[in-house]
C-alpha cells in the first residue's frame, strides 16, 4: 500500500490558490494567532473585497458552492492557470455548464434526473454540511441561462481586482512550503504518508490504492481536503492548506506522548531501547501473553515508536525509532510553551 501511495505530485498552481481564496471568503472564517505572512494576505485581499464583488459570491454562494468550479478544473482538468478556467468557462453553453456543475459538485452524469439531484442532496455529508438545498439547486437550474453571463463576469471580476494583484506574493509562499513538504517526504516517506494522508483519510486508504496529486495551498491555510473521483478511483486529489501540517504534526505528537504513558508500551520501549527483538522475545521478557504484546506493538508501531528492523526468517525484529520519538517529543514541548503552559 505504501509503495503505491509513494506516487504522490507535489504541486502549486494559481488556479488551486484562486479556488482556495474563493473557499476562504464563501465559509467566512476567523482565525486567531496566525503567522505575520497569512495576516498580510488577509489584509490585502480584504482591501480589494468590494461590496459588489462581496454581493455577487453571496448570491452565487447561496445556491451552489461555486469554488468547486475552479477545483474541479484545477485538479481533475489538471490546468494550472487562471487565464485558461476563465478562457474554458467562457466558451461553455448553459448545457455545458449544468453538466459540469453536475460532475463538480455532485459528481452525476450529465444525464441525471433531478431525482438523482434530490437522492444524492439527502444521502450525501459534505452537502448536507455545506447547506445545499434541492430546492435552491433546482432554482439556480431554472435560471441558468441568464445567470451564466453573470458568472462568468463574476469569476474574471474577482480574479483581476482580487486574486491577481496577489499572485505574486502568494506563489513564492507555495514554492516554498511545496519544497519543505518535499523535504519532508524524502527524509521519510512512510512517515509523510501517515502524517497527511493515511490518518486523515482512513476510509480512502481502505477502499483504493491512489495516485496522489498533492496541491500546497496560501490562501485557504487552514483546511485539507481528499478527494477521489468516481471516474477515477486509482486517483486522490488533495489541497493541503499552509498551516495544516503543523496542526497534524502536534495530532500525532501528542499520540507519541499518549502512547508511551501506557505502562506495558512503556516497558516495550525501554526493552526494545536495548536491543531489537521479535514479539514472543518481547512477551517473555515481560512475562505476557503473546497477544497483549501485538496489540501494543500495533499500536506502538502506529504512531510511529516503535518500527520494524529487520526480518529474519518467519521473524519480524522491532526496534525503536528514537529519531520520530525525539521530534514527537520536542513538538510538544513546544507545542506546550506557545499555549502559554511553560512555567520554568
Amino acid at each position: 500500500m505504501d509503495n503505491q501511495l509513494d506516487k504522490i505530485k507535489f504541486k502549486v498552481s494559481s488556479l488551486a490558490e484562486y479556488t482556495g481564496m474563493l473557499y476562504w471568503l464563501t465559509k467566512n472564517k476567523k482565525c486567531e494567532n496566525i503567522p505575520e505572512e497569512i495576516e498580510i494576505l488577509l489584509e490585502e485581499m480584504d482591501k480589494r473585497i468590494t461590496p459588489l464583488i462581496q454581493s455577487d459570491l453571496a448570491y452565487f454562494n447561496s445556491y451552489l458552492q461555486m469554488y468547486n468550479l475552479p477545483r474541479h478544473y484545477a485538479t481533475y482538468k489538471n490546468i494550472e492557470s487562471v487565464e485558461e478556467f476563465l478562457d474554458s468557462i467562457n466558451a461553455l453553453s448553459s448545457e455545458e455548464l449544468w453538466a459540469l456543475i453536475l460532475d463538480a459538485i455532485f459528481s452525476l452524469p450529465s444525464d441525471a434526473s433531478d431525482e438523482d439531484i434530490a437522492e444524492m442532496i439527502e444521502n450525501d455529508e459534505f452537502l448536507t454540511l455545506n447547506n445545499y438545498s434541492y430546492d435552491g439547486v433546482m432554482e439556480f437550474k431554472s435560471q441558468l441561462e441568464s445567470l451564466l453571463p453573470r458568472l462568468i463576469l463574476f469569476f474574471r471580476k474577482f480574479y483581476d481586482s482580487v486574486y491577481a494583484p496577489l499572485d505574486g506574493y502568494i506563489m513564492p509562499l507555495a514554492e516554498k512550503q511545496r519544497n519543505l513538504l518535499i523535504k519532508e517526504y524524502n527524509n521519510n516517506s512512510t512517515t509523510f504518508i501517515k502524517n497527511y494522508i493515511k490518518v486523515n483519510s482512513e476510509i480512502f486508504i481502505k477502499e483504493a490504492s491512489y495516485k496522489v496529486d498533492f496541491y500546497v495551498c496560501i490562501c485557504n491555510f487552514d483546511t485539507v481536503t481528499y478527494t477521489i473521483p468516481n471516474d477515477h478511483p486509482e486517483e486522490m486529489y488533495i489541497m493541503f492548506g499552509y498551516l495544516v501540517a503543523a496542526y497534524f504534526k502536534e495530532q500525532v505528537s501528542e499520540e507519541i506522548v499518549k502512547s508511551i504513558g501506557e505502562t506495558t508500551r512503556m516497558m516495550i520501549v525501554k526493552l526494545l531501547s536495548q536491543e531489537s527483538m521479535y514479539a514472543s522475545q518481547i512477551a517473555e521478557n515481560l512475562n505476557l501473553n503473546r497477544a497483549t504484546i501485538s496489540h501494543h506493538i500495533d499500536q506502538l508501531v502506529k504512531t510511529g515508536v516503535v518500527k520494524i528492523d529487520y526480518a529474519k526468517g518467519k521473524k519480524v525484529y522491532y526496534g525503536i525509532d528514537i529519531k520520530n520519538i525525539r521530534e514527537g517529543f520536542d513538538l510538544f514541548i513546544n507545542m506546550l510553551d506557545k499555549k502559554g503552559l511553560n512555567h520554568e
